[in-house]
């Protein structure tokens, strides 16, 4: 009963993947192991880890000494640890507690699901419900538990009661946290798919054809090659911001995108094929919370009980908004926030507390992809120059300017528009008939982008001073000349942080170690025309071109594309003199 060396020995380990496999051990205690995601936490709470009992006699030698010390056991309850019935080895008397060496520690209960509810679409095409497992975790441990976070846990399963009912739950007795890309499968670089191995070899003499080519045959199957060029380059782009492990402090930062045009089914279509080319999936509805929620404690231990949001658990990942049109003015207030900030914020109320209210913030960890129609309830625009952009529906400016890119899929060429328009009803309507859609958009398969991405993602490119320089004068130039009265730009505060990160991606799609100017020139070039749809003006002389016609493949993926780059690198620098001239 008192043992102040009490050891558990392992007799066996269970593998754990959902929940179900606890009934199987419902009788027994058996250690398992549990590779899962925290969904929510309790507050803090204190526990009784080890205390000391004394005779009532004074007289007896049980008075004085540590003859009876109790230690907390794994899987009991504090009514179990601290109790009134205990004798005296020596006498048979009651033994009390001396409150005075009481040890307390920390203790959180969290509910975890097994990670295959987050795992791609790619290796995982089956949807299903997964239960939570409640898991108590204590001491030291607590400290680096945070929600939406993958853990390695390894305990012993025990039966509690909760309300009337019998749970099964896990004592925690050992938990390390670990990243989404180490579960999944390890490339090297002999593993690059064959295809686009041929393809990086064909075009390897131009920085950026590459890249490009790989947008170009990426959701073939989605839309026809050249449809949505940009909003595919920009997600490609985004997927490679995703930092691959926390070990390494990146300074790339995540490229959140919003694609903004009328035929909402197809931007739907491409981000949720897309999305699954991540670590990790998060889809926002109007039944789940956006940052979190608290709610009274279920386990009638703590204060309060938080439950994480969709920012949460798209840690490492995609958290996909979807139409923001449907948003009412307090989600996109959150949005904005969260965005702007690089982090989630949970209130909890002085109810919860039992004294002044609180806050819960955590590192924003995820990439954020919505779409919406410019046309549905759209406020009416106020343009101060003869300069007109493209529609932007009810969405704010401080809204607009947290994200990363904006794609305006409707700008450009209405020509091509119309092309992209009647090219995407063709490939439906042969998808639907079950006809053949062509070899072209099957060049590339899911399963060797996949495996490029990863490969890709591994990489960690170091910044050239060339580079940085370049992205700089660009963003002080830019931001001077489109300013408003001389005081306030346009061009968010962000701008340069957002184009440094579009160059490391485009380093790491490129399969380079370094980012070059050539890097940086693209990035630039994508902005200068997101700015360009958004204002109807560009300081650079850069059209918005969002699809790729059928007749002028070669000019924007071949030699013509690399003349109008080399073209665009002279204007920018011309730019940039002349803005530093006049100061």
């Amino acid at each position: 009963m008192f043992s102040p060396n009490t050891k558990t020995s392992l007799i066996s380990r269970y593998e754990v993947e959902h929940a179900n496999q606890l009934s199987v051990f419902f009788n027994k205690t058996v250690f398992v192991h549990l590779t899962g995601v925290i969904l929510g936490v309790t507050a803090t709470s204190k526990y009784t880890q080890s205390t000391r009992y004394t005779c009532i006699d004074e007289e007896c030698e049980g008075y004085t000494g540590y003859h009876f010390i109790r230690v907390h056991m794994p899987g009991a309850s504090e009514e179990q640890t601290i109790r009134s019935d205990f004798k005296c080895n020596f006498c048979w008397k009651p033994l009390k507690e001396v409150k005075t060496c009481r040890t307390l520690a920390d203790r959180v209960i969290a509910e975890v699901v097994p990670n295959t509810v987050f795992k791609h679409r790619i290796s995982n095409p089956s949807k299903f419900r997964e239960q939570a497992i409640p898991i108590y975790i204590r001491g030291d441990l607590t400290r680096d538990v945070e929600i939406g976070g993958c853990y390695d846990i390894i305990g012993l399963l025990q039966k509690t009661q909760q309300a009337d009912n019998d749970v099964m739950a896990i004592e925690v007795n050992n938990m390390k946290k670990v990243n989404l890309m180490d579960i999944r499968p390890a490339v090297t670089s002999k593993s690059l798919p064959d295809v686009i191995y041929k393809l990086y070899q064909d075009r390897r003499n131009s920085p950026w054809s590459f890249v490009r080519s790989l947008a170009f045959f990426f959701g073939g199957n989605v839309s026809p090659c050249g449809t949505f060029f940009k909003l595919k380059l920009s997600l490609l782009l985004s997927l490679m911001s995703l930092p691959t492990t926390h070990k390494v402090k990146s300074s790339n930062r995540p490229l959140h995108v919003l694609a903004i045009g009328q035929d909402t089914s197809f931007l739907n279509q491409l981000m949720t094929y897309a999305q699954h080319f991540s670590n990790r999936v998060s889809v926002y509805s109007s039944v789940n919370h956006l940052a979190g929620k608290v709610s009274k404690d279920k386990y009638a231990g703590c204060q309060y009980f938080v439950e994480g949001g969709s920012f949460m658990y798209g840690k490492d990942g995609v958290c996909y908004l979807g139409d923001m049109c449907r948003f009412r003015k307090s989600i996109c207030e959150q949005v904005q926030t969260a965005l702007s900030d690089g982090k989630v914020t949970i209130d909890i109320a002085g109810k919860f507390t039992g004294g002044l209210p609180q806050k819960m913030e955590q590192r924003l960890e995820c990439l954020v992809w919505a779409y919406t129609d410019p046309v549905t309830n759209k406020k009416p625009q106020h343009f101060d120059d003869i300069f007109t952009g493209c529609e932007t529906g009810n969405l704010a400016k401080p809204l607009l300017d947290v994200f990363s890119l904006l794609q305006f899929v409707d700008s450009g060429n209405s020509i091509t528009r119309e092309e992209a328009a009647l090219r995407c009803a063709d490939q439906k309507l042969r998808s639907s008939l079950e006809l053949d859609t062509g070899k072209q958009a099957s060049q590339i398969s899911d399963q060797e982008m996949d495996q490029f991405l990863r490969l890709a993602n591994a990489s960690q490119p170091t910044a050239s001073p060339e580079a940085d320089c370049l992205i700089n004068r660009y963003y002080v130039a830019s931001r001077k000349v489109r300013s408003s009265s001389g005081c306030v730009s346009s061009i968010p505060v962000t701008a340069f942080q957002t184009i440094c990160s579009l160059a490391i991606s485009h380093t790491k799609l490129s399969l380079r170690s370094v980012v070059t100017e050539e890097d940086a020139l693209m990035a630039i070039n994508l902005y200068e025309e997101s700015l360009t749809a958004r204002f109807g003006y560009s300081v650079l002389s850069v059209q918005p071109s969002p699809h790729i016609p059928v007749s002028e493949t070669s000019d924007f993926l071949g030699y013509e594309n690399d003349k109008q780059m080399k073209q665009f690198y002279k204007t920018l620098v011309h730019f940039t003199t002349q803005s530093y001239m006049e100061e």
